[in-house]
């Protein structure tokens, strides 16, 4: 049976307990004002007086209610009573009615949101400012006010989902951080130490230390499928517990905590498989392109991973997410088909057949190599090199996935002005930076153009930086470029042959999804425009920087965090590109 006392500082403690925080390091907690967050951050506070932590809570003004910013003053007014410090962090919704459609900016903020749109918008804007308020913090850890009840809506919501394994198992108490839309979000990690705890508790500890909590009207409508499941799930514990029919204990809290158990075990025993299958067998993850290369041996022997399809889906949907850079995994649907793909244009070993009992449908399913779903390109390539094995040499054939051509639509989508120390994230799979090495840099680009005017009767305007896809054309430029300088014919040399090494591991169809940094210089007369020009700066995902001593780019792949791909390992098994 589940209590109702309020939670003491050192019950807190012991929960605490479990998350391994520095000395007085910062902390940050994300607040929304009702009796779950306002309990967490009491707790926290009243922790932190001992510990020596210091504690920032971040409240959210979502500007989607004339309200809003009223509410957020006012639960900002209820932390500082607690003499907790605390930041108000308003979103900046984008006014798309205002802007030019022929002017192309990057803009970091979402357009605002329709009614159906609101809370997964609201939700990607709310944990970006977070994101972004712990990093000017210095804040690596957020807490968040999940609990016990939460676990279990949750749950039920994903039994209608047919989630899987994963979805139907535990949150955990360590999480990393849930939505990485800004560079801030890679490292902040999320934690949930009130996960056992019930709401009612919760509630008793604030109205036991007097803390104060604003109610939301909207969780007592039945118009939200969340808050149905939350008064069905009321339902079942009354019966269970007050009124004794142990015909409804497989709904109660006992009862689904008990399947969440069991689920979190088999997820653990799962995917410890498929991170050792992962480690160990030839599945190259190109972390700086976002691309993913799977050599499979040709015949498949009875023994290999791919024939034991709940290991090889698994291993397929972490390949899908880390191309496509999702925040959730693919659908199964999805995934099948891929794995069916994969094995209709594989050669099974004779043994394999003999044995096996699975209904392999070779060489039927597919008429074609390429297959894509969801944005995922995948290529099958029927490769004569030879990989050394135990001492005998062994063929592989070369399934490699990576994003889909882009449209032209999605070329010109993806065309975005960056400046000077600002990092964007483009195609919504790279994070790319740009910066003056030094103010000696900014002032040899002044001086450059200081001389064009003499030489051209000219003024220049200042330059433009913007990004979009790698062309064919910017290969055979860079290639066909004349230094002048020692120094720029060794780095060009080195440019070579990162290109001819980059051709060899990537089909052609899968080469132009990286992106590329452009400069766009102006030069103008009194009354038009004499020239206007533009230039490689930097193919930042491959290395290539054309003009160092001025100008640092740089690529992030935002894939690597979202699928778990350890990108601090000391050694890899197979070279970046």
């Amino acid at each position: 049976m589940t209590s109702s006392l309020p939670i003491s500082v050192k019950e807190f403690a012991g929960f605490m307990s479990k998350i391994n925080l520095k000395h007085k390091e910062r902390i940050g907690v994300a607040v929304s004002g009702g009796v779950d967050s306002m309990a967490l951050c009491y707790l926290l506070n009243q922790y932190c007086k001992k510990s020596k932590n210091q504690i920032t809570a971040f409240i959210i003004d979502h500007q989607l209610r004339k309200q809003s910013t009223k509410e957020a003053f006012q639960v900002s007014n209820m932390l500082s009573t607690l003499e907790i410090n605390n930041k108000i962090m308003k979103i900046q919704w984008k006014d798309v009615s205002s802007m030019n459609p022929d002017i192309k900016i990057n803009s970091f903020n979402s357009s605002f949101p329709t009614k159906s749109q609101y809370e997964t918008f609201a939700r990607i804007e709310r944990y970006k400012l977070l994101a972004k308020g712990c990093h000017e913090d210095k804040i690596s850890s957020l807490f968040v006010g999940h609990h016990l009840n939460d676990q279990l809506e949750t749950l039920i919501m994903r039994f209608s989902r047919a989630s899987g394994i994963d979805g139907l198992a535990s949150m955990s108490i360590i999480d990393k951080f849930s939505v990485i839309r800004n560079i801030e979000a890679i490292g902040l990690q999320i934690i949930r130490p009130l996960l056992s705890v019930t709401k009612d508790r919760l509630r008793e500890t604030c109205i036991v230390a007097n803390i104060p909590w604003v109610e939301d009207p909207s969780n007592q409508s039945t118009d939200h499928k969340r808050n149905v499941v939350r008064f069905s799930l009321d339902k079942f514990n009354k019966r269970y517990l007050i009124e004794g029919k142990k015909e409804y204990e497989p709904l109660s809290t006992e009862g689904l905590l008990r399947f969440m158990s069991h689920m979190e075990y088999h997820k653990n025993c799962v995917n410890s498989k498929v991170n050792e299958i992962i480690k160990h067998s030839r599945i190259e993850f190109d972390k700086n392109n976002g691309i993913c290369t799977l050599l499979l041996p040709n015949p498949i022997p009875s023994y290999h991973w791919i024939l034991q399809k709940h290991l090889a889906t698994r291993i397929i949907s972490k390949i899908i997410t880390f191309v496509k850079c999702s925040e959730q995994p693919p659908r199964l649907e999805s995934v099948l088909r891929f794995y069916n793909h994969i094995l209709s244009f594989s050669t099974l070993s004779h043994e394999t057949f003999r044995i096996s009992s699975y209904p392999f449908s070779h060489n039927i399913t597919s008429r074609y190599n390429n297959i894509t779903l969801n944005n995922v390109l995948l290529c099958h390539e029927k490769k004569t090199n030879r990989v050394s094995e135990s001492f005998e040499d062994r063929l592989y054939e070369h399934w490699t996935f990576f994003r889909q051509p882009f449209t032209s639509k999605e070329e010109t989508k993806n065309i975005i002005i960056i400046q000077n120390g600002q990092v964007v994230l483009w195609d919504k799979r790279f994070f790319v930076g740009i910066n003056f090495v030094s103010q000696e840099a900014k002032n040899e680009v002044l001086k450059e153009k200081q001389q064009q005017i003499q030489d051209n009767n000219s003024i220049p305007l200042q330059s433009q930086y913007y990004i979009r896809k790698l062309c064919n054309k910017d290969i055979y430029d860079i290639i066909e470029m004349k230094p002048e300088v020692n120094q720029m014919l060794k780095l060009h040399s080195a440019y070579k042959d990162i290109f001819e090494k980059y051709k060899k591991n990537v089909p052609s169809i899968a080469r132009f999804s990286i992106p590329v940094v452009i400069e766009k210089s102006y030069l103008i007369s009194s009354d038009s425009i004499l020239r206007e020009s533009e230039k490689i700066v930097s193919i930042p995902t491959l290395g290539i920087l054309l003009n160092p001593k001025c100008i640092s780019c740089w690529a992030k792949f935002r894939g690597n965090v979202l699928a778990g791909i350890d990108e601090g390992e000391s050694e890899e098994r197979s070279e970046n590109l």
